[in-house]
């Protein structure tokens, strides 16, 4: 019995030390996750501090893309107006060229009329001219006529 005792005494003591050993390598195996739980809890901490940052980026550059896209819209209605502006200046240059056009046709018109009158008052000076030297009918002296067809008999130098 002794024996059996002193060997349930070695087996509990074996039994211990393999507990203790057991108990040893959870706690540092439980040791180890927690270390590598805390990593991960810190990586995933930095990720989120980094993850807050660019969402501060991006909403501020919504921002800034808001007020650019609102300083498009504002320059966009200035354009509109100027080309509104322009339309009317259009407008009113085709009118000045149309009453210019009319003005210059009406100018070329009174100077083709000097030109035709001038043109025929040479021509009644031209007649005057030789009405002056007095053509007249050689058939037809006592009277004086003027001979407006120009005969062979009145004129036989002429022919």
């Amino acid at each position: 019995m002794k024996r059996r005792r002193t060997k349930n005494h070695k087996l509990t003591e074996e039994l211990d030390a393999s507990e203790k050993t057991n108990r040893d390598w959870e706690v540092a195996q439980g040791e180890e996750f927690l270390d590598q739980l805390i990593e991960d809890l810190a990586e995933a901490e930095d990720t989120i501090k980094y993850m807050e940052r660019q969402k501060h980026d991006i909403l501020d550059d919504v921002d800034k893309l808001k007020d650019a896209i609102i300083a498009q819209d504002q320059l966009i209605e200035i354009l509109e107006a100027d080309i509104v502006i322009y339309e009317e200046h259009i407008g009113i240059l085709r009118e000045s060229l149309g009453a210019s056009k009319v003005d210059h046709r009406a100018l070329l018109r009174s100077k083709a009329f000097e030109t035709k009158l001038k043109a025929l008052e040479r021509e009644k000076e031209q007649i005057n001219s030789r009405s002056k030297g007095e053509f007249l009918c050689l058939e037809e002296k006592t009277f004086r006529v003027l001979c407006f067809h120009w005969c062979h008999r009145c004129y036989p130098s002429l022919f």
